[in-house]
């Protein structure tokens, strides 16, 4: 009805906010086919990674299970078999094998969609929390290219919001909305950034085990300043 009503007006504001979503959605494909092209390379050496890890460790339980203390009586053998034992399975937990698996038997991969696209913005924004990393040198590789194309894009999208955002929220005739802000409004932008990060944080809380509210208010601070 608003289109309706102004006539050409609409079509003017659809000129001027085309280029804007046209960059959003660029990016947000960019993103998310990264993060599907990701998933599809490293989910293979993903499963290569733990069936290794899965054998070594099946072996190093074999080898105790057949040991004889008869022939042994120092233990010496025993001690070897123990320790080795223990050094493939904390090799196998830091390659990111969960305890599930060496009792179910079971696979559930990292690199699912979600991990994926969390992995892609980390990269593109530059945070990098390290919490997944490609371990293929394909991998590796398309994340360096990656990383040099998508970051400046990442940049410019982000400053063509914060300039829309500015202009919109900006007085009516003002050339620079941001040269003057006044007390009332710093102080409620810096709430709505404060309760912003506070729900955030309550919400993590929910869904990250083991996050107190300040590890989570911590983590959402730290994502935003970075």
């Amino acid at each position: 009805m608003f289109c309706i009503d102004s006539g050409g007006g609409c079509r003017a504001r659809l000129r001027l906010a085309l280029p804007h979503i046209a960059l959003i959605s660029v990016t947000i494909i960019y993103v998310f086919v990264g993060s599907l092209v990701f998933a599809a390379i490293e989910q293979p050496y993903e499963l290569l990674r733990r069936n290794f890890h899965m054998s070594e460790i099946r072996k190093a339980e074999e080898a105790i299970k057949v040991y004889d203390a008869d022939v042994d009586p120092l233990n010496e053998t025993a001690i070897v078999l123990i320790d080795h034992l223990t050094k493939v399975t904390f090799d196998a937990f830091e390659a990111g094998i969960r305890p599930s698996d060496l009792h179910n038997n079971s696979f559930r991969s990292k690199w699912n969609l979600a991990s994926s696209l969390f992995f892609t913005t980390t990269v593109l924004t530059s945070i990098g929390y390290g919490h997944l990393i490609p371990i293929s040198h394909e991998g590796q590789i398309l994340c360096m290219f990656y990383a040099i194309l998508g970051i400046p894009l990442t940049l410019i999208t982000i400053a063509d919001v914060a300039k829309f955002l500015a202009d919109f929220l900006g007085r009516p005739g003002d050339d620079n909305p941001l040269a003057e802000v006044s007390g009332p409004r710093r102080f409620t932008v810096l709430l709505g950034l404060f309760g912003y990060m506070t729900i955030a944080a309550w919400v993590f809380t929910f869904y990250e085990s083991g996050w107190s509210f300040l590890d989570s208010f911590y983590f959402c601070l730290i994502s935003l300043v970075r």
